[in-house]
């Protein structure tokens, strides 16, 4: 029996592969329960910024990709532990097939632990972003997804070159030295990136709006929803989802109308000709008067406008509240509707579009038989 396990295949013996086939099918079985394990230790060491036992979620966003780093790191320790055989000591295209395998298990392993990692900075900053939403201040609101990107970012970008300078071993220095004017058109294609890049910087410096904000750039109006690492976005009124550039934030004109104090609602009242001047006056008055009721008599406007083509004008100017866009149109509506019941309680009827012809020579009835 001895003897049979003492066999040698491929440069090892059938005993060396029957220990690594072993662990790696017990660390396959076991998987999940490790995994958990060193989600556990991992989680508590963050603990504290989490305001209840979150080990759920964490469980659910980060095990299955622990299960992956967990396979990959014995996969690859059971085939460090083998000799690699001589008879696969071949080359491909002058790359050795050793070093291949080497390239695809260590990039592998890369991807799993780096997966692992962006999941973690993914439950934090939803711990974070949950403690910001608890305060008063809306910058730690806006701050944390923009932290959280930017972390995310700094992991790409390591592994990147850690892939490229440890796994693919490429000199990092001489690949930047010897970019040449390829590195010039890089940069040129990225100027776009590289300018949201410092419009998302300007924004949080300046502070011209904050996540929550009802904001109107151009013809795009809603609410803000997160600022990002490149754009900014915005879901609009009719519940559609844009996404600005954070250049194109900085370089026109942000309408922050949460700062406003009031909103400002105009209109004209057009009342037909047969409208007496006392009938205007008590009309004018009543409409005063239901502003006043409702508190929006400051800075009000009742007067009359002038004459149009068909109508008499009314221009009436009133402020509201600064509410929910919701609560601005009901308001607005039964204003509207009170101003009907003013003018038709004072006998006066709304004007609509009339023109009167003249004839300079009057048609017989006898040239329309004629005709």
């Amino acid at each position: 029996m001895l003897s049979i396990l003492q066999y040698q295949f491929l440069g090892n013996t059938l005993e060396c592969y029957g220990w690594v086939s072993a662990i790696i099918i017990a660390v396959f079985i076991f998987r999940t329960y490790l995994s958990k394990l060193i989600n556990l230790i991992i989680y508590r060491l963050f603990r504290r910024i989490t305001v209840e036992n979150r080990i759920q979620d964490f469980q659910r966003l980060v095990l299955r990709p622990m299960e992956w780093l967990l396979m990959f790191i014995v996969i690859v320790a059971a085939l460090e532990a083998l000799r690699f055989p001589a008879e696969w000591n071949k080359t491909i295209f002058d790359v050795s097939i050793e070093k291949i395998i080497n390239i695809i298990k260590w990039t592998i392993l890369l991807v799993a632990f780096t997966k692992v990692l962006l999941r973690i900075v993914d439950f934090i900053g939803a711990i974070l972003l949950e403690r910001a939403a608890l305060t008063e201040s809306k910058s730690d609101d806006q701050l944390v997804p923009f932290v959280k990107d930017s972390i995310k970012v700094v992991i790409y970008v390591l592994f990147l070159l850690i892939l490229l300078g440890v796994v693919l071993d490429f000199n990092i220095t001489s690949l930047l030295a010897g970019l040449g004017i390829g590195g010039l058109a890089i940069a040129f294609a990225a100027q776009e990136s590289i300018k949201d890049l410092f419009g998302s910087v300007t924004i949080f410096l300046d502070k011209p709006f904050m996540v929550g904000d009802t904001v109107k750039v151009g013809d795009v109006e809603g609410n803000v929803e997160k600022v990002g690492f490149r754009s900014t976005r915005i879901r609009t009124y009719d519940q559609s989802f844009v996404t600005m550039p954070n250049k194109k934030m900085i370089e026109n004109a942000v309408d922050n109308l949460t700062k406003r104090r009031l909103r400002r609602v105009r209109m004209i009242i057009g009342l037909s000709f047969s409208t007496s001047a006392a009938q205007l006056r008590k009309i004018i008055s009543d409409i005063q008067t239901l502003l006043q009721k409702r508190n929006l008599d400051e800075n009000m406007v009742v007067a009359l406008e002038g004459f149009g083509e068909s109508s008499i004008n009314l221009l009436v100017i009133y402020y509201t509240p600064f509410d929910p866009v919701e609560n601005f149109f009901q308001l607005r509506s039964d204003i509207n509707f009170e101003i009907m019941d003013v003018v038709a309680a004072n006998g006066a009827s709304f004007a609509f579009p009339v023109r009167e012809i003249k004839m300079e020579t009057p048609i017989s009835n006898t040239a329309i038989k004629q005709e």
